[in-house]
């Protein structure tokens, strides 16, 4: 008997196949996801630990030949694209610094003299204490959600952290 059946050149997946392929996308998507959150926050935390190291070297720099640490970014040996001074009503003085990412603040008090930045979309901060301040050289990570919460544990390992609704904030020394 002679078999009438001809394949058609027009052919296409069938419908359990293309279930297949999406539920495998739909897999790796949920596992990637959350993954490049992870790594999208770690590149923020570089740029901010980096602006924050190269400004607490200028101050320590500054200290060395000076004997006292800066009250303002325009005494430093680094370029700051703009910086605005600000007196907290405590009599705290600030001198602001804002970068297209976030802004950092240098804050030179009788007991404590620090640096610290804030990436305003990646929802986390940074600080450092200087040198011959109290804690010298104690740094901070803060974070303020969930996603970067894992990078401020990644970065302090065994620290002295606490949570304070929702956020984490890491203090070590280095």
């Amino acid at each position: 008997m002679k078999n009438n059946y001809t394949h058609s050149p027009l052919q296409g997946f069938t419908l359990i196949e293309l279930l297949v392929v999406v539920l495998i996308i739909g897999i790796l998507a949920a596992v990637a996801v959350p993954q490049y959150k992870i790594a999208v926050t770690k590149s923020r935390l570089a740029t901010v630990k980096h602006t924050v190291e190269s400004i607490a070297q200028a101050a320590e720099v500054f200290y060395l030949a000076n004997g006292s640490y800066p009250t303002t970014f325009e005494e430093l040996d680094i370029s700051i694209p703009s910086t605005e001074s600000i007196l907290y009503n405590d009599s705290k003085k600030r001198d602001i610094a804002t970068y297209p990412w976030g802004d950092c603040f240098l804050e030179i008090l009788s007991y404590q003299q620090l640096v610290e930045c804030q990436h305003t979309t990646g929802h986390i901060s940074y600080g450092k204490r200087f040198a011959h301040s109290i804690d010298g050289n104690k740094r901070h990570c803060g974070a303020f959600d969930s996603t970067t919460n894992k990078v401020c544990q990644q970065e302090t390992g065994n620290a002295n952290a606490f949570y304070n609704s929702g956020s984490y904030y890491a203090y070590w020394y280095k």
